[in-house]
């Protein structure tokens, strides 16, 4: 199945947009969710200070500055060094105690990157500064875990973000690949009964999805779409068969009034004429017959592999005597796709050609050209194509002069009953065949464009 059917399929688009939808949604949340923690952590390590800043405070009114000084020092060891950050600094941003050997340049609350005497590393600090009597105090935590923590976080995220990313994107393909393999069988059940093939079903699946309903309910109406068409057809057949016995028995008793000598010239030419209209309507339910046989039967029996090349030249052998009796020519126009091959009934397909040459040998003025060629397209199928230079068809009259009985001539005054390409028709959709009539300019282009054979042929 090609890619793009799988990828612009409802299933798919589905996906993409709900995949859409989740990653807004997650963006949101976990930015939310992002600031939250990270307001939380801050606002946790502000109240862990504010408890100092209350305690050295205390110290300061309790013990003055010398109290101060002595108390932070306690607190400078190598192990806390580099997660808290303590100074004292006097008016003039001298260094009194602790590992802050920078005075700030602010007050109040602030992350800032400072020198730190044990160890002497840089790090960041969310920092508190504060005036005393004659001093500034700062004191700071090292928000390394808080940045850890919230890296850590954001790769959730991303990982949590990819992990959906693939994951809807390969169930997306999945369900749009299922359903398109369900729609594509369901378009080849469809086009098989359009080529006549009436035991044609869907396939319904386990699942029950919306498909398999569908299937359900189409499987139905083909059932009495099938039902119809063999009531249709029975009922043709069953008319034409009762309908021959009585003009077989006419026509009999036709011939053998004509064999009476009494019989005067006059009657005997109005006898002729009655067998000779008996002989059209016997050749009508004949055909009717035929077309319906072909359309019911689904026997590959007699299909074979054979070359289009002799047998367009066989056809033409056999109507050029009757083309140039009628001022026309009728040639074989054969290159390399002659030597094509095409799969069929030849007997069918003979007479499916013989029905479109005695059309245009019928149809066709004198001097008409009429020519038999064997086509090859790009994809590989094989044709046949009957062109002459005569009146043609109206392109709005293409699909109507396929229906049985319909004929150009509104009056009927010309010979024929409106069946031969109606035959042409069953006889090509048997074979599976494309059947295009086309404008010529001037005249008529009938194209029968074969299925492709398969390497085994």
């Amino acid at each position: 199945m090609p890619l793009r059917n799988v990828l612009s399929g409802a299933a798919f688009k589905t996906a993409l947009w709900s995949l859409l939808a989740f990653l807004m949604t997650l963006f949101l949340t976990g930015f939310a969710v992002y600031r939250m923690v990270e307001t939380a952590m801050y606002d946790e390590l502000a109240e862990q200070m504010v408890e100092e800043v209350m305690l050295f405070e205390q110290i300061e009114q309790e013990g003055g500055k010398q109290a101060l000084i002595t108390a932070i020092g306690s607190l400078e060891s190598p192990a806390a060094g580099y997660y808290r950050l303590l100074g004292l600094f006097d008016s003039d941003g001298n260094h009194l105690a602790g590992n802050s050997q920078i005075a700030p340049d602010f007050i109040g609350w602030q992350s800032v990157t400072l020198s730190a005497l044990m160890p002497a590393k840089n790090g960041e600090y969310y920092s508190h500064v504060m005036t005393l009597k004659n001093s500034t105090l700062v004191i700071g935590r090292n928000t390394q875990f808080i940045t850890s923590v919230l890296n850590r976080f954001q790769r959730y995220m991303l990982i949590a973000g990819i992990a959906v990313l693939i994951s809807t994107i390969v169930l997306g393909y999945t369900l749009s690949h299922r359903v398109n393999s369900k729609l594509g069988r369901m378009t080849n059940t469809l086009d098989a009964v359009a080529r006549g093939d009436m035991d044609a079903r869907l396939e319904i699946g386990s699942g029950n999805d919306q498909i398999d309903r569908a299937s359900r309910q189409i499987n139905l109406h083909l059932e009495q779409l099938e039902g119809l068409m063999k009531s249709t057809r029975n009922t043709i057949q069953a008319i034409a068969h009762d309908v021959r016995t009585p003009l077989n028995r006419a026509f009999l008793q036709l011939q053998d009034s004509l064999q009476n000598p009494a019989l005067d010239e006059p009657r005997q030419q109005q006898l002729e004429e009655a067998v000779g209209e008996l002989e059209n309507v016997s050749e009508i339910f004949d055909t009717v017959l035929r077309i319906s046989k072909i359309a019911a039967s689904h026997n590959n029996q007699n299909f074979t592999v054979f070359p289009i090349g002799p047998f367009l030249q066989d056809i033409v052998d056999l109507f050029e005597p009757v083309a140039e009796s009628n001022a026309q020519s009728l040639s074989c126009s054969l290159d390399s796709s002659g030597s094509a091959n095409i799969q069929g009934d030849k007997r069918m397909l003979r007479q499916m050609m013989v029905n479109l040459v005695e059309n245009a040998i019928c149809h066709c003025p004198k001097g008409a050209h009429i020519t038999l060629a064997a086509t090859m397209s790009s994809t590989k199928n094989p044709g046949i194509v009957v062109v002459d230079d005569g009146p043609g068809i109206p392109l709005e009259k293409t699909a109507q002069v396929l229906e049985p009985f319909y004929r150009l001539d509104a009056s009927r005054s010309s010979p024929g009953s409106g069946l031969g390409l109606a035959l042409v028709d069953a006889i090509a959709n048997r074979h599976q065949a494309q059947l295009r009539l086309e404008d010529n300019q001037p005249g008529l282009r009938v194209s029968v464009i074969f299925p492709a054979l398969s390497n085994s042929h």
